[in-house]
């Protein structure tokens, strides 16, 4: 399936127009467990490429093309278990995006993806948001599992950001290569 040239109206999909457009994104799904994405492509959304958001447990994330949204190409919010693998995600190059961003999720593994040519390629954060009945979540971000994954070409010249340290401990810092 193709998910590609959404949010044409340009609706605020950074500042969110103070909360009332949170939910922009060429594909946003909620309160899901077991949900499976294979072999799509999210393309040239003017917000967030894919966004699987509040309760989305044990999602498969795996073999799609995203590439060039206006913010992130992966959203994995306030979640669980979830597995993101052979994705191709280029081209998200808005200050501030990230090719996968993780927030307030855990038990999460990044494995075999590519990453060319994003702001940043990984972009954790903490978010510990209280669990007000979203499902499968967790109580911040934690355990996340990355690896064999490549990274090229990031606009930053960091494969990640980190925008809270704390969250994921020393051994996670920012700008890591």
């Amino acid at each position: 399936s193709r998910f590609d040239n959404n949010n044409r109206l340009n609706f605020d999909h950074a500042g969110c127009n103070s909360g009332t457009h949170c939910i922009l994104a060429g594909v946003k799904i909620t309160h899901t467990v077991g949900m499976v994405l294979r072999y799509n492509a999210f393309r040239n959304n003017t917000a967030t490429g894919l966004w699987c958001d509040l309760g989305c447990g044990s999602a498969v994330i795996v073999g799609n093309a995203v590439a060039g949204n206006a913010l992130h190409g992966i959203y994995y919010e306030v979640s669980s278990g979830g597995v993101i693998a052979g994705n191709v995600v280029t081209g998200h190059t808005t200050p501030g995006a990230a090719g996968l961003r993780i927030s307030g999720s855990c038990n999460v593994v990044v494995k075999r993806n590519t990453f060319h040519a994003n702001n940043a390629h990984l972009g954790p954060n903490s978010d510990d948001r209280p669990n007000v009945g979203f499902g499968d979540t967790c109580a911040d971000t934690a355990t996340l599992d990355i690896q064999g994954n490549l990274f090229t070409e990031g606009t930053n010249q960091a494969n990640y950001y980190v925008t809270d340290t704390e969250a994921f401990g020393t051994g996670f810092g920012a700008g890591g290569a």
